[in-house]
């Protein structure tokens, strides 16, 4: 993984939380963790109009999907892209920050997970699962 990337992008999205936005790849205006990495690695931004559909990234003549551009420059497996950039749609900048930390620290991102304090009771959390 390219720690320093994530984390950087990471503090990026909390310097200027007007711009995050994890709902959307990006939209001109907001953007989500997969688009601050892309953009902070160099690649160019392309949205037609807000959808997951319409937005890619553009470098050295290459153009692929955000999250894919997003993937590779941070070195994540496909699994850990998931956990990190779709799973997290609903997500806050802080429990982004949970699920950066979760997964940096070896926790598993496949089935379900919570922040610390969400678990509902009759749902395991994945930083619980062994």
């Amino acid at each position: 993984m390219n720690i320093d990337l994530i984390e950087d992008s990471l503090a990026d999205a909390a310097l200027h939380p007007e711009r995050h936005d994890q709902r959307t790849w990006f939209c001109g205006s907001t953007m989500c963790l997969a688009a601050f990495i892309a953009q902070r690695a160099g690649w160019v931004l392309h949205a037609a109009r807000i959808g997951p559909t319409s937005a890619w990234a553009e470098k050295d003549g290459t153009r692929i999907s955000i999250c894919e551009a997003a993937r590779l420059e941070a070195r994540l497996t496909r699994e850990q892209a998931h956990f990190l950039f779709v799973d997290s749609a609903s997500d806050g900048l802080k429990e982004l920050q949970a699920r950066w930390e979760h997964m940096k620290d070896g926790g598993t991102t496949s089935g379900h997970w919570c922040p610390p304090g969400n678990s509902p009771a009759h749902l395991p959390c994945r930083r619980n699962a062994a």
